[in-house]
């Protein structure tokens, strides 16, 4: 998932670190205590500085290193379905810590799986190819976590969505940090894995958060058309982005929704005039729940001049009255 100075360029570091794997492992936290001692040859009632005993950073524990997957969410009525999603994304986490990253990608993620490198391909085999390259002599190890902060599932619980904070660790401190947007579904036998995942870098950082679940959906009546056009509605979004990202925001935006750009979202002055976006957007794909309240669209932008500048990930919910909302918007430059 991400989460690494844009997904994208983030996994493919990882993979130098460690095949991909980029290390979210054993980050040592170095202790240089002062000792005291109390020397019987001088003044028995004074302590004496000895010199400064050096001590070797003590290696985190997976057990330590998991812990820093966040926090499990509180059960409430009809939550199971988002609960499950939330556990399903520290579970993601908790292995990563455990066994690696590409190997974690690998469990997690279904085989229609997508990651941006920079453009949109399909994850497993692009993972594979990672996990089959050497890891550079010399490199040092960086650890990569993540927290579920806000989840929403589908009315049938096929679909879900997760977004929090990530942070890359790397000689005992943080070396970036962002947030992150995760979709989720189901396979056959209904076991949760990943759909698509996505990050940015941002100079806002938020750690140990606990979950919350946002609101549902309205669901199609009758389930309603199994794919709507959700790529027109993006085209739509898109029309009145450019005619002004202000008005466009306050038209789309539900409740709780998240925006995310690399750097951070502006929290005053002209909201949709400072962030970063495309002056053409072209979508790679698109995916409905069965039950038309939740969905998601991918693909890139590009600039005036037709050249691929950004990447993008939409995720729309369907509102009270039948009409789409944006959940939650992430665009990056390609490849940063």
């Amino acid at each position: 998932m991400f989460k690494y100075a844009t997904l994208a360029s983030q996994l493919s570091r990882l993979v130098g670190l460690a095949v991909l794997a980029a290390s979210w492992m054993l980050t040592g936290c170095s202790s240089t205590p002062t000792q005291v001692n109390t020397d019987p040859s001088t003044d028995p009632e004074r302590s004496v500085i000895s010199e400064v005993e050096v001590v070797a950073p003590a290696p985190q524990t997976v057990e330590r290193r998991q812990a820093k997957c966040g926090h499990t969410m509180a059960r409430g009525p009809s939550s199971d379905a988002v609960f499950a999603v939330v556990d399903a994304e520290r579970s993601f986490c908790r292995d990563a810590a455990s066994m690696g990253v590409t190997e974690a990608f690998l469990k997690h993620f279904s085989e229609e799986g997508v990651l941006f490198r920079p453009d949109p391909v399909l994850a497993r085999p692009w993972l594979e190819a990672a996990l089959a390259q050497p890891s550079p002599e010399g490199t040092s190890p960086s650890y990569l976590y993540w927290q579920p902060q806000a989840a929403a599932v589908s009315w049938e619980g096929d679909i879900g969505v997760t977004w929090g904070p990530w942070q890359l660790e790397s000689d005992g401190t943080t070396a970036n940090y962002g947030p992150y947007l995760t979709v989720w579904g189901r396979d056959d036998a209904g076991r949760l894995e990943v759909l698509i995942d996505h990050g940015v870098s941002a100079g806002v950082f938020q750690w140990d958060v606990y979950p919350q679940a946002l609101p549902m959906g309205e669901a199609a009546p009758d389930g309603g058309p199994l794919h709507p056009a959700l790529a027109e509605i993006d085209q739509r979004f898109a029309a009145d982005l450019s005619d002004g990202a202000d008005a466009a925001y306050g038209q789309w935006l539900v409740y709780g929704a998240k925006v995310m750009r690399d750097g951070g979202v502006p929290l005053s002055g002209p909201f949709g005039a400072q962030l970063e976006t495309a002056e053409q957007w072209h979508i790679d794909g698109s995916v409905v729940a069965r039950s038309s309240d939740l969905g998601y669209v991918w693909g890139r932008g590009r600039d005036g001049e037709g050249a691929w500048t950004h990447q993008f990930l939409r995720v729309y919910q369907r509102r009270e009255g039948g009409e789409w909302g944006l959940l939650a918007d992430l665009v990056t430059r390609r490849g940063s």
